[in-house]
């Protein structure tokens, strides 16, 4: 049956609406899982209009935890519902696909048809992190947030395991965290987690930028930079390097603080250069630290020793890497070697690219990279190499 609480699980990065928000600490999100969400929910309803004109019968037995289908009052459309409270004649139901509730009398509540009990709840709940709540409440903050209802954000999890998951939200258009946001508006208090927006989200189909490649795992999952934005990093690379090598000199870099988690924002060297970055933590072992440098894509693992407090003022820059797939490219990580790896490295190095989203792909995004100079595609000179 339903999980009528927690509905499909949320992925680790994904594109999201707002479909419902209590406020900060519950709101439920439509991910886009590549337009299965949207199609989904309106099978859902479609099949809804169906059963109501054959006709449905009144929900008898009305418990807390029993599947419904009711109709909405703003829109007069049915939905399918959840009883979460029972008082007399009055159900408070629950919109099962957008987390908005709503109080019934018995005679409006029906029974859910057998055929649509066993599709999983649309939405998810969670939370978001970084945003603790005002002395004055959450009313400003949930007004603000349920107005936001039709923009796109970038999804990432902090913390799967909380109840319901700790999230952060970045808009697709401007990049710009939706807790900071709120935050900035005086609509809530930062709780003293850092964090910094990921990188502004491309628009599929939505032309070309142009772009270089900072960093590949495999054809599968490469790291690509806006050429737009290169010149703040670099800028921000050079400030970070002489801020905590004069900080190292004289022993006084700011360490980490005493609790690491994942999601954790830090700062750390880079083995190879012996250079600063930004970096964030993904992985905790016993033995060490699994951190990503967010504008690179590239990972290393640490000591707790080897990883420093990220300064506030080196967080307003988003994070430059944007991992990607590259069209047209079949092989596998897997059969991914060495020699391969090194030539591509020099394949890559010192180009300008075109770049063009032509779609999403698990946690990132499907490209076409063109070379500036020759217009020869970046997977075409990987595939020949591999003939």
């Amino acid at each position: 049956g339903i999980n009528a609480e927690y509905g499909v699980s949320l992925p680790k990065k994904d594109l999201a609406q707002i479909s419902h928000a209590r406020d900060p600490t519950l709101l439920y999100l439509h991910c886009d899982r590549q337009g299965e969400t949207e199609q989904t929910v309106n099978k859902i309803c479609a099949m809804l209009e169906q059963f109501v004109a054959r006709g449905m019968n009144p929900l008898r037995m009305r418990q807390v935890g029993s599947l419904c289908a009711v109709q909405y009052s703003e829109d007069a459309q049915w939905y399918r519902g959840v009883i979460i409270a029972v008082h007399g004649d009055q159900a408070q139901v629950r919109f099962i696909d957008y987390g908005n509730e709503e109080s019934k009398r018995g005679s409006e509540v029906f029974e859910l048809d057998s055929q649509l009990c066993d599709i999983p709840a649309q939405t998810s709940p969670c939370q978001l992190a970084g945003i603790a709540e005002p002395p004055a409440g959450w009313a400003d903050a949930s007004r603000e947030m349920n107005i936001c209802e039709d923009d796109s954000f970038s999804l990432s999890i902090v913390d799967a395991h909380t109840k319901p998951p700790t999230v952060e939200l970045y808009h697709g258009r401007t990049g710009h965290s939706l807790a900071v946001e709120l935050i900035g508006m005086g609509f809530g208090i930062d709780n003293t987690r850092q964090s910094i927006a990921m990188s502004q989200t491309p628009q599929i189909d939505g032309g070309t930028f142009q772009a270089k490649v900072a960093y590949a795992d495999f054809p599968g999952r490469v790291y690509i930079q806006k050429i737009a934005e290169y010149q703040r990093l670099e800028d921000l690379l050079e400030a970070l390097a002489e801020d905590y090598g004069k900080a190292s000199k004289a022993g006084g870099l700011p360490r980490l603080d005493a609790d690491p988690r994942i999601g954790t924002i830090c700062c750390a060297q880079y083995s190879d250069d012996g250079q600063y970055y930004r970096a964030t933590i993904y992985g905790i072992t016993r033995s060490s630290i699994k951190i990503q440098f967010m504008d690179f894509g590239n990972c290393e693992e640490k000591n707790q020793s080897q990883l420093y407090k990220l300064k506030e003022e080196y967080t307003a820059l988003p994070a430059q890497a944007i991992e990607c797939a590259l069209a047209g490219c079949s092989i596998t990580s897997t059969d991914w070697n060495k020699n391969m790896q090194d030539f591509f490295e020099g394949a890559v190095e010192n180009k300008t690219y075109n770049c063009s989203i032509l779609g999403r792909k698990d946690e990132g995004y499907v490209v076409k990279l063109e070379d500036m100079k020759t217009t020869e595609k970046l997977s075409d000179v990987v595939n020949r190499s591999l003939s």
